[in-house]
């Protein structure tokens, strides 16, 4: 259905979790993968994952909450495979469980950055290179705390629920210029980053 052999995908988060399956499956369709991560151990294992099952990948340490990291890991991806296609924005960080009143402002500050300010600034350079290669597509990751209510967890629940509202305005700001923009809201998935958090 869709032209991912010779493609090229960026996918950040991808050194574990629901980020390295995805940039695996991108690789075993015949695109390009470009693995986005701040932890470079992971990021370099998903590459060699990659490239052990035929498929070509490289790893661009990449923080998501830093702007000009996002920019530049965009201009890399243009200036090495020359195009950008597809882009799953996965990167995600989280706290441990606490009532809205324990929670500290440097706490909120980070999760809300990492992860919604992470989209909104990955669409922002991202969008303008999918256009320049002819169109493409965006699919952001989001969370079912973004859609309900997540006790404990409100600094999360409030960052994907922006990324809900990110991806809704996106969509519709560049649906006529050749730009899908989409999001998957996944609920309880068993990854190193949530068997991180507490019982």
């Amino acid at each position: 259905m869709y032209e991912i052999e010779e493609a090229v995908a960026l996918v950040t988060g991808a050194a574990s979790g629901i980020g390295r399956e995805t940039a695996t499956r991108f690789a075993e369709e015949g695109a390009s993968v470009v693995v986005a991560d701040i932890d470079t151990n992971g990021g370099a294992e998903t590459v060699t994952q990659i490239e052990d099952r035929g498929g070509t990948a490289t790893f661009l340490e990449t923080n998501v909450g830093r702007l000009e990291s996002i920019q530049s890991t965009v201009e890399v991806t243009i200036d090495r495979y020359g195009q950008l296609d597809y882009v799953v924005n996965n990167a995600a960080t989280g706290n441990e469980p606490a009532p809205i009143t324990d929670i500290e402002e440097d706490e909120w500050d980070r999760i809300n950055t990492f992860n919604q300010k992470g989209v909104w600034g990955g669409m922002k350079h991202q969008i303008p290179a999918l256009q320049d290669s002819g169109g493409g597509a965006i699919v952001n990751v989001a969370s079912l705390a973004g859609i309900r209510g997540s006790p404990g967890r409100t600094p999360y629940g409030a960052s994907k629920h922006g990324i809900v509202g990110l991806t809704k305005s996106a969509a519709l700001e560049f649906a006529d210029q050749d730009v899908r923009v989409n999001a998957v809201c996944p609920t309880i998935v068993d990854t190193p980053a949530l068997r991180s958090l507490s019982e």
